[in-house]
């Protein structure tokens, strides 16, 4: 019986690794078959909003890395947010309405955003099924 000798990978601490699998159950790992093609599909993520000016993160005076188009959608989430604090401690319906309009107005923008990021910018084809919109 002859053993399949393939390609595997996995994560371990924010890092990535691909090894020779061999067998069907991939329980001997080796060196990588040379010249293997890896194409990935990765979401960055940013860094965390600081308020002092260390360089652990994103400062006053600078932007998400994020399209600017979408820029807008922060402060959104941010009005609605500070809309159901008030709502909540004064227990007043209107201004929970208004909470619940900039929310939407919030997943309105991730919607297109996610639109946008299913682009096929880097020429890879890769594509998102439109139902997970």
């Amino acid at each position: 019986m002859a053993l399949d000798t393939s390609n595997a990978w996995y994560t371990e601490r924010d890092k990535i690794a691909i090894v020779g699998a061999s067998g069907t159950n991939s329980q001997s790992f080796s060196d990588p078959d040379a010249g293997a093609t890896v194409r990935l599909h990765v979401t960055k993520l940013d860094e965390s909003f600081i308020l002092d000016g260390t360089d652990n993160g994103i400062g006053l005076d600078e932007s998400p890395n994020i399209p600017s188009q979408f820029h807008r959608a922060l402060a959104y989430w941010v009005i609605a947010h500070g809309y159901e604090i008030q709502g909540s401690q004064e227990e007043d319906a209107s201004v929970l309405q208004l909470a619940g309009y900039w929310g939407q107005k919030f997943e309105k923008e991730i919607i297109e955003a996610k639109r946008y990021s299913n682009k096929k910018r880097n020429d890879s084809g890769y594509s998102i099924v439109p139902q997970d919109y």
